[in-house]
């Protein structure tokens, strides 16, 4: 008869779901000396669905050798995460002490994907080849290479079947969408992590090869895959952790402009006259560009009266007389030629009566060497001629006047020439105050262009700091609108929390006792378990169980009865902690029993894998529950049969 619920002693039973068998779990795990149709098989391993125990012998009375440790229960572990998509299965010495004893030992495994086997092989060394196939026995995996896929693509199946049937998602602070690896680290945690924080699931020192998520992305990564987290919240989570980001780079930016503003308004305001206060206020632009602006036209006003103030009338003069001077000179030169002609003219009045007779035949013959020559100017005779001598006196009068005229006109070029020079002086010596007065107006009209500087750079920095706190106040709003709007999400989905916090609570009290019990919270960092007060000062053990343990068999409780969409496929890697008492170490292995109880004369929907060194209760320490035991005592009880 099947049986339709769970904790049937309860007063409110929780139904089990119609699902056939898992999404994604393991029938058989082989490890052989080489990838050869007649390679040695060194260890198989059958699992089923439902409980599977990896145990070790126990200690027969007075044995004291070691049975249970370093037997090969975390590397069967890892082996099933290494075929289920990590990268590696060991920490980098084990694996070569591996490599050492077995270089060509493969690990093969049938795995169910929704409805389809899979066969997949992997070498036991680093940096081999590995391969998938779908197939139902795994001697299918050593086939010739034309017949195998390439290994993503039966990760891409598994990330099909589990993570792409679930809302799209960002994880925040990974930056990228959940991979099927990030779920497996939940579903199957390192055994270094010691089972001490239920969203901690990685650590460097195990080299699984995906890294450990930080901050809120492994509660939020819970919440997605147990379907209490919707698209609409997360996409407000995103999307308000990206406003968040702006929200903090705004009130940076408007902390550092109000730094930038209060250092420039003391100076300013002196410069301006103005109070700081009032330099602060809103009509602090207007006021300060009304000041700068009447500065500066003053100054600008004032050098032009420089420019057409007294020198401009000494200048005036200077040119005036400098023109006087030359017109002068002008005139004198004149003068002087006028004068000249006329004393050449009296010259050749004062020769005429003294020119010899005129060669008939060459007027170009005389003979300077011959002086008995008539035509010699010695042998000429002056030629009486009584209107040349009235021509010569008139001349002589004319050349007195002309001196006389060139004499006064010196005398007045000396004198507009001092003039000039006068005028030049006094021009320069105005030109020179002028400067230093323009000078000066030139460098207080410097300084207001600086204060002009300084005022814009305040004026934009205040405008940025307004534009800024403008800013910050709709990113304010739009925060508060996403709370509000990713509230109402939660409470969409408030009845799935319930159902899951209702497991975790009777795994909890399953665990612990009755009386114990807990919830599991969500807020905008996901789901947290939260067991009863008293838990937490119960020891690192009984927090472990109550709090990691309890926590991921509710989880396995509620996806059985329906909720959310993890694959029911769960491994625990040696949970119990030293000082765990064995009365409560059973009651793990009891609940887990009793999940598969549940389902009648059905197949199990849930693979629940645990290995572990303390002893099982003795209903469950031999077949069908117990898949493997193994013996450090001898080499045939290791998983591989060989020491390293």
């Amino acid at each position: 008869m099947s049986i339709t619920s769970l904790f049937p002693d309860d007063p409110e039973p929780l139904k089990v779901a119609e699902r056939a068998e898992p999404t994604v779990w393991i029938r058989r795990l082989v490890v052989v000396s080489n990838r050869t149709p007649d390679a040695t098989v060194l260890r198989a391993v059958e699992f089923r669905t439902g409980l599977n125990i990896i145990r070790v012998a126990e200690r027969p009375q007075d044995d004291t050798r070691s049975i249970g440790h370093s037997v090969g229960k975390t590397l069967l572990a890892r082996f099933i995460r290494y075929c289920l998509g990590e990268t590696y299965f060991a920490t980098a010495e084990t694996a070569r002490a591996i490599v050492r004893k077995l270089p060509t030992a493969h690990v093969l495994a049938e795995i169910r994907v929704t409805d389809k086997w899979w066969v997949v092989a992997r070498p036991l060394r680093d940096g081999g080849e590995s391969w998938a196939m779908i197939a139902d026995n795994w001697r299918a995996g050593l086939a010739t290479e034309s017949e195998r896929l390439r290994y993503p693509e039966f990760v891409d199946a598994v990330t099909t079947a589990v993570v792409s049937a679930l809302p799209a998602f960002q994880l925040p602070s990974a930056g990228h969408a959940p991979r099927w690896v990030d779920l497996l680290g939940w579903l199957a945690r390192d055994y270094e992590c010691h089972y001490q924080q239920p969203n901690q699931w990685r650590v460097a020192e195990a080299r699984s090869g995906t890294a450990q998520l930080e901050q809120n992305d492994p509660g939020l990564l819970m919440s997605w895959a147990l379907g209490v987290l919707d698209t609409t919240e997360i996409r407000e989570q995103a999307a308000r952790k990206a406003l968040q980001k702006d929200q903090a780079k705004a009130k940076r930016e408007i902390e550092r402009l109000d730094n930038e503003l209060d250092a420039l308004r003391p100076g300013l305001a002196r410069s301006l006259g103005l109070d700081e206060a009032k330099l602060a206020g809103g009509m602090y632009e207007s006021v300060g560009k009304a000041m700068i602006e009447s500065r500066r036209t003053n100054l600008t006003n004032l050098l032009k009266d420089f420019e057409t103030g007294g020198s401009k009338g000494l200048r005036e003069e200077s040119i005036r007389t400098a023109a006087a001077v030359r017109v002068e000179e002008r005139d004198i030169e004149r003068l002087q030629g006028i004068r000249d002609t006329t004393r050449d003219q009296i010259r050749l009045l004062e020769d005429a009566g003294r020119l010899p007779p005129v060669n008939p035949f060459d007027v170009h013959s005389r003979c300077p060497r011959e002086t008995e020559c008539p035509f010699h100017p010695s042998q000429v005779t002056p030629i009486s001629d009584p209107t040349r001598e009235i021509r010569l006196a008139a001349k002589r009068e004319e050349l007195a006047a002309l001196d006389e005229q060139l004499a006064e006109r010196n005398r007045q070029l000396a004198e507009f020439r001092r003039q000039a020079a006068d005028a030049e002086t006094q021009e320069f010596t105005e030109r020179r105050i002028q400067e230093d007065r323009a000078r000066g107006t030139n460098i207080a009209l410097g300084q207001v262009e600086q204060i002009a500087t300084q005022f814009g750079e305040y004026t934009t920095a205040q405008k940025q700091r307004d534009a800024e706190q403008e800013k910050l106040n709709t990113l304010v709003t739009k925060i508060d609108e996403s709370l509000k709007t990713q509230r109402a999400a939660k409470g969409v989905h408030a009845m799935r929390q319930l159902r899951v916090s209702d497991c975790f609570d009777r795994a909890v009290r399953a665990l612990l006792g009755s009386e114990v019990g807990g919830k599991v919270v969500l807020d905008a960092r996901g789901l947290h378990p939260e067991p009863h007060g008293r838990i937490a000062v119960g020891g690192a053990a009984i927090r472990s169980l109550g709090t990691v343990l309890a926590f991921d068999l509710g989880c396995l409780a509620a996806t059985i009865i329906g909720v959310g969409s993890l694959p029911g496929f769960w491994l625990h890697d040696s949970p119990r902690d030293a000082d765990i008492e064995p009365v409560l170490y059973d009651r793990l292995f009891q609940f887990a029993h009793e999940l598969e109880q549940a389902y009648g004369d059905r197949q199990p929907a849930f693979q629940y894998i645990v290995t572990t060194t303390t002893p099982p209760p003795a209903e469950l320490g031999q077949w069908p529950f117990a898949r493997l035991t193994l013996d450090a005592r001898d080499d045939a009880g290791l998983l591989l049969g060989v020491r390293w």
